[in-house]
């Protein structure tokens, strides 16, 4: 058996935990791909609540409808919090067909053509607001064609939802609006907290809107609920490591799929990897019993898992290893292992 280190904020992180907010949020936005409006909130799942409402906001204030957000969401591969969110604000869920979780842009673009079809036949109101929620890195496994969903949303007036915390210092930060959580393990890896961030387009649709000092009050009202320490400090030096953070696990991921029997998405960028296997339950508990993280958590997810991926095997979530204590000897350790239990198992 082996017991792997769990991920620790890096040490200015750890020693340096109070900072600026403004600084803090410019520090973000140097690795975005636009600028953002950010606000911080307890966790990622505080700041997709947050930021479904502000759109619920918008377009009440813009609509006589009473339920007139369309929230379109991948099969598999993104957070399940989009779903629970959008239906506790009850708005319309449709289910986008994935390849795996990978949004096809030939595909995407059929879709949102046959949505503003539909909703231009007169029973259907046009003033509908559609919302596409993804993650960019589709359960940590894979990278969407993020620049190209995005042009498309643009193109047929989607409102782009886009989750980067497991993609946050790779090529990411497209959306209309974005969000992060700052928890453990994620790249930007706090402990604790999140992030929401509206982009300067957007804030000019509600800078435009008729109701937008409603809008803007509304939103004001749900943020004073929310109460948080001030981590500026840690966020801003662990964003400073993104870039360095995220290819690094890239760079182990691309490294054990070669060597791992059953990895899949070979050429693909992720943080983490997944395994086939036709026993998932037997895999993963025969992995439980020779690795062990530093803090006693598992480091595979069982799959089928609707925030991974829907088939049988494993992921092995390489995100929850700390980089700075982790050698090359460790992971060709690893993949003995899991080699060895594979080949007893199937």
């Amino acid at each position: 058996m082996i017991v792997l280190p769990y991920r620790k904020p890096c040490m200015e992180a750890l020693t340096l935990k109070e900072g600026d907010e403004q600084e803090t949020s410019l520090v973000i936005n140097s690795i975005l791909k636009n600028n953002y409006h950010i606000h911080y909130l307890p966790s990622g799942d505080a700041a997709i609540y947050m930021a479904c409402n502000i759109l619920n906001f918008y377009n009440s204030q813009n609509s006589n409808l009473e339920n007139c957000v369309n929230a379109i969401i991948p099969d598999m591969g993104a957070w399940n919090g989009f779903k629970n969110y959008s239906e506790l604000l009850n708005f319309d869920i449709i289910s986008l067909k994935t390849e795996d979780g990978v949004i096809n842009p030939k595909y995407l673009k059929t879709f949102f053509e046959n949505l503003v079809y539909e909703q231009s036949n007169e029973s259907i109101p046009k003033d509908i607001l559609n919302v596409l929620f993804i993650t960019s890195s589709v359960g940590y496994l894979q990278s969407q064609k993020i620049k190209e969903i995005a042009e498309l949303c643009n193109e047929y007036n989607v409102i782009l939802f886009e989750d980067i915390s497991g993609k946050v210092g790779g090529n990411c930060g497209y959306g209309d609006v974005v969000v992060c959580s700052t928890g453990s393990p994620k790249i930007i890896n706090c402990e604790y907290g999140g992030f929401f961030g509206l982009s300067n387009d957007f804030m000019e649709l509600v800078d435009k809107s008729e109701n937008s000092k409603k809008i803007k009050d509304s939103a004001k009202k749900i943020l004073k609920t929310y109460k948080i320490p001030n981590i500026y400090g840690s966020i801003k030096y662990e964003t400073l490591n993104a870039k360095k953070t995220y290819q690094k696990y890239v760079e182990y991921c691309m490294y054990l799929k070669e060597k791992i029997n059953g990895s899949e998405f070979i050429n693909q960028e992720g943080i983490s990897l997944f395994i086939n296997s036709k026993n998932p339950n037997k895999f993963s508990k025969q992995i439980n019993e020779h690795i062990k993280l530093s803090n006693g958590k598992s480091l595979v997810t069982k799959c089928p898992n609707q925030n991974r991926i829907l088939k049988d095997g494993v992921v092995l979530e390489i995100k929850k290893l700390d980089l700075n204590h982790i050698s090359i000897e460790n992971l060709d350790e690893i993949c003995s292992i899991i080699n060895e239990i594979s080949k007893q198992i199937h």
